[in-house]
């Protein structure tokens, strides 16, 4: 059945129940779309919308809004193909599963739409209600299972960050999508003394105080930033177009949520973290990998500073000589 909207109904375990499937369909033949709208709107306990796009262009540009869960795509736009669309479309990073259709089956079209990045392929004269919904509604499905999988392999477990994969990934990306001469911060930290914590209070508490400390960076940076665990007690963070003597301001904020946290902590050990910074200008040669080794030394030349200025308090005060009385 074919719907304008329809309201949302999700199950206990917060899964959609009743949401419909938002298809978007690119064709340039009004017949094949009013086959296409009936198809749809005789399946029984199913819902759709449907939005049509009878070009190239307005097909791509819907494609790029991100606004459907599945696209069917015709082979032929006119002096434009499916396939050159499908190219496109892989270019820009949709993730959108898009099915290809066709009116004449052909092993080569079907190959070279798998090659594309179709995730399905349709000739025209086989298909029914059924089947169209059968894989519509698969389609949709592997998406959201490749897109958990997407995510997981990019994100910390343990709290929630991006992992030194997605980092990368993620960091890459956003200094790309600045121009030359941008400022660039990053900030790599360490939580103090977890061996011990791991030690004295068990491992549990450990990674309650890694979570802690991904809580505390998270709101000491903006939500543009990109912040991720790398392993163990490691943090970093990517700052892009950040002002000069940002540095200060985030070391305050840091420093006045980690008072925070500690204050509302319940375990018997208080959260220390040690961190350092290092400013760049973006440029065609900029490394994230070296941004990172350098912030690395720059926290630990701040590690080993505080604790040099601990040893120096626990220093016995030498006591006068009698000669010098």
């Amino acid at each position: 059945m074919l719907v304008t909207e329809a309201p949302e109904v999700v199950s206990n375990d917060g899964e959609d129940v009743h949401r419909p499937i938002r298809v978007l369909l690119i064709e340039d033949d009004i017949d094949d779309f009013l086959l296409t709208w009936t198809l749809l709107d005789r399946v029984p306990g199913a819902l759709f919308s449907l939005e049509w796009t009878d070009s190239y262009e307005t097909g791509l540009a819907a494609l790029r809004r991100e606004a459907h869960d599945v696209c069917l795509l015709d082979c032929q736009l006119g002096a434009r193909t499916g396939l050159e669309l499908l190219t496109a479309a892989a270019e820009f990073g949709c993730r959108t599963p898009i099915l290809l259709l066709t009116g004449v089956e052909d092993r080569d079209t079907d190959l070279a739409a798998l090659r594309a990045g179709a995730a399905e392929y349709l000739v025209k004269q086989e298909i029914t209600g059924p089947v169209l919904e059968r894989a519509l509604r698969y389609a949709r499905q592997r998406a959201a299972l490749l897109e958990e999988i997407r995510r997981l392999s990019v994100t910390d477990e343990l709290t929630g960050l991006k992992n030194r994969r997605g980092f990368h990934l993620l960091g890459s990306q956003r200094i790309r999508e600045y121009p030359a001469d941008t400022q660039v911060l990053l900030m790599y930290a360490d939580l103090d003394g977890l061996k011990s914590i791991n030690d004295q209070f068990g491992h549990e508490a450990g990674d309650r105080a890694i979570q802690a400390v991904g809580s505390v960076l998270s709101r000491a940076f903006r939500a543009s930033d990109v912040i991720a665990r790398l392993g163990g007690d490691e943090f970093v963070v990517l700052a892009v177009d950040v002002p000069l003597h940002a540095e200060r301001d985030i070391a305050w904020r840091i420093r006045h949520h980690l008072a925070a946290q500690n204050l509302a902590w319940t375990p018997a050990f208080e959260l220390s973290i040690s961190f350092g910074f290092v400013r760049h200008v973006l440029s065609s040669t900029l490394s994230l990998t070296e941004l990172v080794a350098e912030a690395d030394a720059r926290m630990y030349e701040e590690k080993s500073a505080r604790r040099r200025q601990r040893e120096v308090a626990r220093a016995p005060v030498p006591q006068p000589s009698e000669s010098a009385a």
